[in-house]
């Protein structure tokens, strides 16, 4: 059940003693029109509305209803009435009423029966309306009625200042919306029915909103100079015609969003375009009948934007400066800060929320942002403009920049942030317009730097900065480069994965379940959806079954959620992390995690266990075939002509400028078929979508038991580059447990990473051990005088994490004893939980570090030792890897085989080796002479 707030407030103002503000509005009634049911002798109508106490209007003694009606004119805003009965002669029940035409009457107010009553000021009588009068219903006495006051409180005419403010307003949203119709629509005139009905309208059901469509469209059609109904004699009958009758259909739809939202946008719209092209109180009686939503709590996100953009239109086209301020007021109130207890709407990490906590940046945000900009433009240079204060203005730049531009590529909009619109088509290219962002750098000149390089970027320039991000609240983790998008996108119980809600969105029940966006041309994912295999949604882990990637069963009111409380992310600079324990209510769990940083994303999977008749996949990819696909599989590197293949060989793919690299090898299956389905399959509209597909996916068996995955994505990558990425791509995996996963990368600064699902330590490659004392995600960069440390709490309970490193560094919380440094870092809270708390850390000595979990292979032999010139070492394969370094663990060169020259190192006992050979690291110290 909806509240209007409004009315609840005011209904308790006299409980608190307070008269609600009748000093603030003018006297609309004073020697109006009025006229009476009776009169007695002399005692006129006109007598209640003359502002003197000493006359009466007084109705005869012959019965209990009669009634007194003021006319006010025109229609206006009410707020309250004034009755003063005189000699006693007072009613002891009776109702205030409104009418827009004197015929048709509203009871705003009904004075129960009392036994007193002299002067009362009644409050709550709002509306929009020409006449007000008093309906008597019953005598204390036998004589008649007598009222000496009858007064009528409401909206005055504005000041001439504020008329022009309108004025300017209305004139540039009437400029704005004149431009848009072009289409040829005399055969809105031709076809019209003699009751103001449309035949090309079905009127039945839920279908009649289409009617006040067509109104919109008529009335744009006639302000537009290029259209062929521009200022067309028989438009304004035929608006008229049609706008009564759907007034007195008073057509009610099962879906509230037609009653309260698409109707009363589409009638307002209308009226504002054919003001002065109607009569004037013809016009005011229309808008009269659109009800203020503003004060529905229950409207937040773009549903307050559109009903507060209603409200101004409405303000506009009845003259009322009040009611254009208050939508004005709603339009800023959407720019708060949703907090955990209404979720939607802008939230402080930057994301937009709407149904539920669902991540709805690219849909309803987009016609948030939308309205929120032009509107704010618009407002330019008049008093409205200064109901936009410097915190609501930096939120709305926060959504944009901090938000939508990190959640889009290029054309295209990552198809994670859409929410049931991937069921339509070209839902990914409603990405924000150029436009509309050289409107918001005139509103936000201090950043119109960063409006013009997106605009740009839209073009399809680079982007013009590299960034990782995590949407705490969104759990979404975002990195881009000059060239390149990627995402991940995860579920938990603390948000709404998804929805399928009006019939839409059927198949995707995987989309919150560690979906990945990989982007390099931008055009990856257009339109593709019809022809996806929703079992094989890039980037997740699921029954290859596209019956049960449905979302017609399971759900919770048409909307996907989780059960799994771990489930977070990490982002600093560069870097960004993701990880969940999916339990995805349909039989497949596992633990994965999303490490992207140096412009590549490794993607860790775990304990993956399901017992299913089909089998378990993780998808790599699944996107349109663009251009070539080239292998290294078996040792050798060829184009793949064929349209399946399946192999444990695999070593890298790369496709579409992305490069897909195996490591440590796995089970794979690509294929290059051509995939066909239709919009209607997904809820959306019609038509079938056919497309030439790349697909490629890690096989784990119907019933696998702990199973695992490791690849690594590397976009804007050639096939040329593959080779030389394959062997030097710096990465490798140091731990893929149920308790630990984490990896190592070991650039010039070296990198470290972590996902904890419980207390423990992890060993880096280099010797580097990290511990933490609780569930935590943490990421460590090296540099040259100290360490940047990186913690999250993944299930948000904002308690401290202790990470502890065998390094004696310095800092703040730090502690050092027995070789290592604890830090104790404060986690966050509010809605806070779960953003990332970094710090710098200043080394005092790291060298102990390095490899002490090397393995001492003792069937590797190296010779000579010492060394002169070249170091051989016997034992390993032609394919390993070997690293050299000093005993500080500073690295002096990689090499690929089973020898290493070392004539240019400095003579000293002071060198190690790390070999890298069939899945095992082994250090080996020697000595150079």
């Amino acid at each position: 059940m909806k509240l209007n707030l409004r009315s609840l407030l005011l209904a308790m103002l006299p409980i608190f003693g307070i008269a609600f503000g009748a000093a603030a509005q003018t006297l609309l009634s004073l020697n109006k029109p009025a006229s009476a049911s009776t009169t007695e002798g002399s005692y006129f109508a006109a007598n209640a509305v003359d502002n003197n106490t000493a006359t009466y209007w007084s109705s005869t003694s012959n019965g209990y209803i009669q009634t007194l009606t003021v006319d006010l004119g025109s229609i206006r805003d009410i707020d309250h009435v004034v009755i003063q009965f005189a000699d006693g002669r007072y009613a002891v029940t009776f109702d205030i009423q409104g009418s827009t035409n004197g015929i048709t009457w509203n009871t705003l107010k009904t004075i129960p029966p009392t036994n007193s009553l002299s002067l009362l000021t009644i409050n709550g009588t709002y509306g929009w309306y020409r006449y007000i009068r008093f309906n008597g219903r019953g005598r204390a006495n036998t004589a008649g009625y007598r009222i000496s006051d009858f007064k009528v409180y409401g909206d005055g005419d504005p000041t001439s200042s504020q008329q022009a403010d309108m004025d300017t307003v209305a004139g540039r949203l009437i400029s704005q919306y004149s431009k848009q119709e072009k289409q040829d629509l005399t055969f809105f005139l031709t076809t019209m029915l003699p009751n103001g009905q449309w035949p090309g309208v079905n009127y039945t059901g839920d279908n009649w909103p289409r009617h006040t469509l067509w109104l919109n469209r008529l009335a744009q059609a006639y302000r537009n100079p290029s259209n062929v109904l521009y200022n067309h004699p028989d438009v304004p009958a035929k608006f008229m015609l049609a706008m009564r009758h759907f007034i007195n259909a008073n057509y009610v739809s099962s879906n509230w969003h037609d009653n309260e939202i698409r109707s009363p946008n589409n009638v307002v719209s209308a009226l504002l375009l054919m003001r002065g092209a109607i009569p004037n109180d013809s016009l005011m009686t229309y808008a009269a009948t659109v009800v203020d939503q503003t004060d529905n709590p229950d409207h937040r996100g773009a549903n307050r934007s559109w009903v507060s953009t209603t409200m101004i239109r409405k303000g506009l086209v009845m003259d009322s400066y009040k009611t254009v301020t208050k939508g004005y007021q709603s339009m800023v109130n959407g720019l708060n800060i949703a907090n955990m207890s209404i979720a939607e709407g802008i939230r402080i990490d930057s994301s937009f929320h709407q149904h539920r906590t669902q991540i709805q940046t690219g849909s309803y945000g987009m016609i948030f942002v939308d309205d929120e900009v032009k509107y704010l433009n618009i407002a330019a240079g008049t008093s409205f403009n200064s109901i936009y204060t410097t915190t609501y203005k930096n939120n709305l730049r926060g959504v944009i920049l901090g938000g939508l531009r990190n959640l889009s590529y290029r054309n295209t909009l990552d198809f994670g942030i859409i929410g049931r619109s991937v069921s339509g088509a070209n839902s990914l290219l409603n990405k924000i317009s150029a436009g509309l962002l050289d409107t918001q750098a005139v509103n936000d000149p201090v950043n119109n730097a960063s409006y013009q390089s997106w605009k740009a970027h839209l073009a399809g320039a680079a982007f013009p900065f590299s960034r990782a991000k995590h949407f705490w609240l969104s759990n979404m983790v975002v990195s881009r480069g000059a060239n390149f998008y990627m995402s991940a996108k995860i579920t938990s119980s603390r948000n709404t994965g998804a929805e399928a809600i009006k019939g839409t969105n059927l198949k995707g029940w995987n989309l919150p379940f560690g979906a990945t966006n990989i982007l390099v041309t931008g055009n990856e994912y257009d339109n593709i959806f019809p022809s996806w295999n929703w079992s094989r949604i890039p980037g997740t882990t699921s029954e290859m079954n596209e019956a049960a990637a449905s979302t017609t069963f399971g759900t919770v009111d048409g909307y996907v959620t989780a059960s799994n409380v771990y489930g977070g992310g990490l982002s600093v600079n560069e870097v960004g992390i993701i990880a969940f324990q999916q339990d995805n209510k349909r039989g497949v769990t596992a633990n994965k995690a999303y490490f992207l940083l140096e412009n590549m994303m490794v993607c860790v999977g775990n304990s993956i266990t399901a017992s299913k008749s089909n089998e378990i996949v993780t998808t790599v990819n699944q996107t349109k075939l663009d251009g070539a696909i080239t292998i290294r599989d078996d040792g050798s590197t060829y184009t793949f002509s064929g349209d399946s293949l399946t192999t444990n060989k695999l070593n890298w793919v790369n496709h579409g400028q992305v490069g897909y690299l195996f490591p440590n090898g796995g089970y794979f299956s690509l294929t290059n078929k051509s995939q066909t389905g239709t919009w209607a399959s997904l809820g959306g509209g019609t038509g079938s979508v056919t497309n030439q597909m790349f697909n490629l996916y890690v096989r784990h068996s119907p019933t696998p038991t702990n199973r695992t995955y490791y690849y690594i994505v590397a976009p804007n990558k050639s096939a040329g580059d593959m080779t030389t990425l394959y062997a030097n791509h710096g990465f490798e995996l140091a731990s893929n447990t149920s308790t630990v996963q984490a990896i190592y990368h070991n650039g010039t600064n070296k990198q470290y990473a972590a996902v904890f699902y419980g207390a423990g330590q992890v060993t880096m490659p280099d010797g580097l051990v990290i511990k933490s004392d609780k569930k935590a995600i943490v990421q460590v960069k090296k540099y040259s005088t100290n360490y940047r440390i990186s913690v999250s709490d993944p299930e948000y309970t904002g308690s401290n994490i202790t990470i502890t490193l065998n390094l004696h560094l310095t800092g703040a919380g730090t502690s050092y004893a027995g070789g290592e440094t604890a830090i104790n870092l404060s986690m966050y809270s509010g809605d806070e939980k779960g953003k990332t708390n970094t710090g710098f850390y200043n080394i005092v000595n790291d060298g102990s570090l390095m490899a002490k979990s090397d393995q001492q292979n003792n069937e590797i032999m190296l010779y000579p030792n010492p060394a002169t010139s070249t170091l051989t070492v016997k034992g390993v394969s032609k394919d390993a890897k070997i690293e050299v370094y000093d005993l500080w663990g500073r690295k002096y060169k990689t090499v690929t085989g089973n020898s290493v020259e070392v004539s240019e190192l400095q003579n000293g006992p002071n060198y190690f080796l790390r070999i890298y050979d069939k899945g095992k690291v082994i250090r080996k110290q020697f000595i150079k002479e």
